[in-house]
């Protein structure tokens, strides 16, 4: 699959279409992927409108219409693409960020209907053979996940739908080949593609004929061929211009050098009398050389560590005893000053499980939280609550702590509350509304919900409601 032209470096719209140039990029010429690329493509609608397509592919045997989509890097499973509805990963919205509707099927149909009716309006049909030659490809960028799909939609949709992977898209080229070719649609030549390019005003990144050859497109009945020179054919199978071929030179081995003869060494000059008295005044005897020195030394190094650990644990022993202040001050309640804020003591805690917890749970959410915590139940409940104070103003502070059946479950809950208008999980008597900060946390199955508001009802700055929230947690 080649990239021509200016295709290579054009801007595109989302970092999805840029990922599939990238995957395009790295099948390129001389892969079992024959074809053209081209991105960002304008397809009139019917008068002044324009339809944008994520990219075309042009294969020997059809033109593909490709619409990319991305979900976030936290979501994987299951995705569910009925014809007719919402795309779905595991029973809630897929969250396609890039542009476009919740289903990305239709958006590819359309797409498709516009094409044909456009190149209908410029003479380019033949009967069932272009209308034939057009298919739709869905590429879904994201984490591993499984494409579902029922096997109604799956013989009458115009369009297939493949994950991230290269090699997948590589599958579905090759699926949507072979359905336009039991069509009955002829291939598709050099010619009428060049005639489909002039149309959408591809023609300045038009191939050559030669690059059109060895993309696998054949010509018109009646054309001439086209001939292919040595060397590109040389280009063509091994990626590259041939190499030119080595002269042989001659060359001669020098003779070896021969090895010079050692030279005879002098013969040592007999010592001098005043040389080995010093050198026995070197080696006389020190008393430093005593063995109960050496010991001494020896057992030095590891009392002297073992004097310093003594004294480190006699620190530390002498700083955990507490002082005649902090013990005439034992039973009263003590604040924390996190970040400036005084917290109180906390509450004691609060904790149920089983069937009881299921159902405060249930109880005590609401909208899309509900109807998640009605199918996959929390197993516990733990709760603790502080009052703040800050500038004056007392704020109340709830910790409540869902222990959740699987890491997953607990996930699902975290993500609709994060999302803010999905509904959350209340404190007992807690009315819904009102002002409030809400932090969140979790760790693998337990979800821990920070919940803050004013005390007295008056009305107080979001961010300090926010504040007292975050500092709550442990």
């Amino acid at each position: 699959m080649r990239v021509l032209g200016t295709q290579r470096a054009k801007q595109l719209h989302s970092p999805a279409e840029e990922w599939l140039r990238e995957q395009v990029l790295h099948t390129s010429y001389g892969s079992t992927l024959p074809g053209l690329a081209y991105f960002g493509v304008s397809v009139p609608v019917g008068g002044l409108s324009v339809d944008r397509v994520d990219a075309l592919l042009f294969t020997p045997h059809a033109l593909l219409v490709v619409a990319v989509r991305e979900i976030p890097w936290y979501r994987g499973g299951n995705l569910f693409a009925p014809a007719g509805s919402a795309w779905t990963i595991e029973g809630i919205d897929a969250g396609f960020t890039c542009k476009g509707a919740a289903n990305p099927g239709q958006g590819v149909s359309r797409a498709i209907y516009a094409l044909r009716e456009h190149l209908y309006a410029h003479d380019l049909d033949d009967g069932e053979a272009d209308g034939g030659g057009l298919h739709g490809l869905v590429c879904v960028a994201g984490p591993q996940m499984k494409i579902r799909r029922n096997r109604q939609d799956r013989r009458t949709a115009e369009y297939l739908i493949s994950t991230g992977d290269i090699t997948e898209i590589r599958k579905a080229v090759a699926r949507a080949e072979r359905r336009v070719q039991a069509r009955g649609a002829r291939p598709w030549t050099r010619q009428r593609v060049l005639e489909v390019m002039d149309c959408l005003h591809l023609h300045y990144d038009a191939p050559t004929p030669l690059a059109l050859v060895r993309e696998g497109f054949g010509s018109e009945p009646g054309s001439e061929p086209v001939e292919i020179p040595e060397e590109e054919l040389f280009e063509q199978i091994f990626d590259g211009p041939p190499l030119p071929t080595p002269t042989p030179t001659l060359f001669s081995v020098p003779a070896p050098e021969p090895e010079p003869e050692p030279e005879s060494e002098p013969e040592p000059a007999p010592k001098r009398v005043d040389e080995v008295a010093g050198l026995r005044a070197a080696i006389r005897y020190r008393p430093s050389d005593s063995p109960l020195v050496v010991m001494a030394l020896g057992l030095g190094v590891p009392a002297a560590v073992l004097v310093t650990l003594v004294v480190l644990l006699v620190q530390q022993v002498w700083d955990a005893v507490p002082s005649a202040d902090a013990v005439a001050g034992i039973g009263q309640s003590p604040e924390r000053k996190p970040g400036g804020m005084e917290f109180s003591k906390p509450s004691p805690e609060y904790r149920i499980s089983g069937a009881q917890a299921a159902g405060e749970c249930l109880a005590l959410s609401t909208a899309a939280v509900h109807d998640q915590l009605a199918v996959k139940p929390c197993d516990n409940v733990t709760r603790t609550s502080y009052t703040a104070t800050v500038d004056g103003r007392a704020i109340q502070v709830s910790v409540t702590t869902l222990g959740m059946p699987t890491t997953s479950a607990a996930q699902r809950v975290s993500y609709l509350i994060d999302s803010g208008d999905k509904g959350t999980v209340l404190n007992p008597g807690e009315a819904p509304g009102g002002p409030s900060g809400v932090v969140l946390d979790r760790r693998f199955a337990e979800l821990t919900i920070a919940r803050s508001h004013p005390a007295d009802g008056a009305p107080i700055d979001q961010e300090l409601l926010d504040r007292a929230a975050k500092e709550s947690l442990p």
